[in-house]
């Protein structure tokens, strides 16, 4: 889809591979579930690494009085195998299609508000631009 753009101009093709919306299941499965990472481990690689790398810490990144209760509630009970028809993400591909993962995202907030439950949008584009520090990422 999105690559077609660049079909005669190659510098226009969106960089990168589809993946966000993977990162976490992907994370607990070959990470947590197999004993390669913890569990606090892998909230710090998702949430409280990237917040300091760019410059959003503690606003982002962490559950403290005053930053900004972005949380995902995440049942390790739940599995699914990665389908690119069903993911949200638009290309027309997944990198990870047909793997089985363990677990799946259940609730996602957003400043307080939960924006996700079980797979079904429940407030779209509710994000808001976070100034930066200067050096930051």
């Amino acid at each position: 889809m999105q690559k077609e753009i660049g079909k005669d101009d190659f510098t226009k093709i969106p960089g990168g591979m589809p993946g966000v919306e993977t990162r976490a299941v992907l994370m607990y499965t070959y990470g947590v579930k197999d004993n390669r990472i913890t569990l606090p481990q892998m909230c710090c690689l998702l949430s409280e690494n990237p917040a300091k790398l760019y410059g959003m810490y503690p606003s982002k990144g962490c559950l403290e009085a005053g930053s900004d209760a972005d949380i995902v509630i995440y049942d390790p009970e739940g599995s699914y195998t990665i389908r690119a028809a069903s993911q949200t993400q638009k290309p027309d591909y997944a990198p990870y299609e047909g793997m089985q993962v363990s677990g799946k995202i259940d609730q996602v907030f957003l400043r307080g508000q939960r924006v996700l439950d079980r797979q079904h949008k429940i407030m779209e584009n509710t994000g808001r631009f976070i100034a930066r520090t200067k050096y930051s990422l």
